[in-house]
Formats: structure tokens, C-alpha cells, sequence
């Protein structure tokens, strides 16, 4: 929301903070598909989309089914 001083309302700075964590997080995400990702080229013609898929499902436990398109 903010602050409330004398001289008003000061509105709350929002800031996308990202931490060492999710770097660390995505880089071993990333070395995992990328060891997967020639077998999955060579039967899936999506492959790109199962690799994006997989990775937000384990990096944000959320339903496939909320992923956009």
C-alpha cells in the first residue's frame, strides 16, 4: 500500500528482486534439459514447449492446466 506521513501518502516502491537462488535454480534446470533435449528433438516435434512446461512446473508448483498458451 505505502507510508502515511505528515506531508501525505507515499506510494510503495515494488521491486522484482531476484536472489542467487532462483539463478541457481534455473541454471540446474537448465543443465538437466539440456541433457534431454536431442531425444526429446528427435520424437517431439514440441519440444521446446515440453522443456518450458517442465521447467516453470518445477520451478512454480502449478497446474499444467494454468499455464498460458
Amino acid at each position: 500500500m505505502g507510508k502515511v506521513t505528515e506531508s501525505g501518502i507515499i506510494k510503495k516502491v515494488h521491486r522484482n528482486v531476484r536472489t542467487v537462488f532462483e539463478y541457481g535454480n534455473s541454471k540446474i534446470i537448465y543443465d538437466i534439459i539440456r541433457d534431454i533435449e536431442a531425444p526429446l528433438r528427435k520424437y517431439f516435434e514440441s519440444a521446446n514447449e515440453i522443456m518450458a512446461m517442465a521447467s516453470v512446473r518445477v520451478i512454480r508448483n502449478v497446474p499444467l492446466k494454468y499455464m498460458d498458451d
